[in-house]
């Protein structure tokens, strides 16, 4: 398994989580993730009340975990965000995981439009890495993530037998790192483990959306740079990526407007309506987002979203 299916705090960092709730006026922590090793990632959630607007960064942070993700968000929104990913969420106030109780229907479409959200960006990052460390480790982990988020959707006993077999070469290298012997595998992960699911993740998602009036380009600096023109490149993606993130750009609120000026799309593109359970998923990433952004300009913090964080 890629993940375990229990979560793994520590015992002293959920002290200090216990202790932070306590003194402040939060309405709760979640935590996902875990922190069994150096190589793992710890993701804390502050869900704020309404008119809370303390500040709890900094020391207090960095003394749970000086690398934790920390996400900002407010009660009334909390638990949209299983419309991003299905999570195994820790509540720190009640002591207990987190029961997702959105509606099955959309479970596909979360699922896929998590890997358009996550797997292109992950692979561009991942066919720019030189050597092994701790921060290139957690990119190849969130990659296999999303190829397994992937899985959900195309289920073939073929494929999970590839990703299998990869994940094992993962594990290795992550064995090997910490004694300092993965230096050579990083062109071996690249070329047997990266790659071979690009093609037929391409291949799905023209298949299903082919949008054949409809190009362009999206280039975040520092993050992305995609084109669906030219398949013979290596920033190639499908059609149905530019045309997420276009419709996730189409809203006034100032990140998405960002988001809508490194989207260039072809003169001649026709915008079709997205499926409509995809749409009003899409909403509800958007609201949870605009939700969140509020918080954390109250709070006069420069990042804390769950996804978009470049903009902030």
């Amino acid at each position: 398994m890629l993940y375990q299916k229990k979560l793994i705090i520590n015992i002293e960092i959920l002290k200090l989580l216990k202790e932070l709730l306590k003194k402040n006026n939060l309405f709760d922590i979640w935590v996902y993730g875990n922190n069994s090793d150096k190589y793992s990632d710890l993701d804390l959630i502050f869900i704020y009340k309404k008119n809370s607007n303390k500040k709890l960064f900094k020391n207090n942070i960095f003394n749970i975990k000086k690398d934790a993700s920390i996400i900002i968000t407010t009660k009334k929104v909390c638990t949209d965000i299983f419309y991003f990913d299905y999570l195994n969420i820790y509540s720190v106030k009640k002591n207990k995981m987190i029961k997702n109780k959105l509606n099955k229907k959309y479970k596909k479409n979360i699922f896929f439009l998590s890997v358009i959200d996550r797997y292109f960006e992950r692979r561009s990052k991942i066919l720019k890495i030189k050597s092994i460390n701790e921060k290139n480790l957690r990119i190849i982990k969130s990659y296999f993530y999303s190829i397994a988020h992937f899985l959900k959707i195309q289920n073939s006993l073929k494929l999970k037998k590839i990703f299998n077999s990869n994940l094992k070469n993962y594990w290795i290298i992550r064995k090997l790192s910490k004694s300092g012997q993965s230096k050579d595998f990083i062109n071996k992960i690249r070329k047997d483990d990266i790659e071979v699911f690009y093609p037929l993740i391409n291949k799905y998602c023209e298949t299903k959306y082919p949008l054949n009036d409809f190009n362009g380009n999206l280039k975040i600096k520092n993050a992305m740079k995609f084109q669906s023109i030219n398949k013979y490149k290596k920033n190639f993606v499908p059609k149905i990526v530019i045309r997420i993130y276009y419709e996730y750009s189409r809203n006034n609120f100032y990140i998405f407007k960002r988001l809508r000026k490194c989207i260039n799309l072809n003169k001649f593109s026709k915008i079709e309506k997205i499926d409509k359970n995809m749409n009003f998923i899409i909403n509800k990433k958007k609201n949870f987002l605009i939700n969140s952004c509020k918080k954390i300009n109250q709070l006069k913090i420069k990042s804390g979203l769950y996804r978009l964080n470049w903009f902030v």
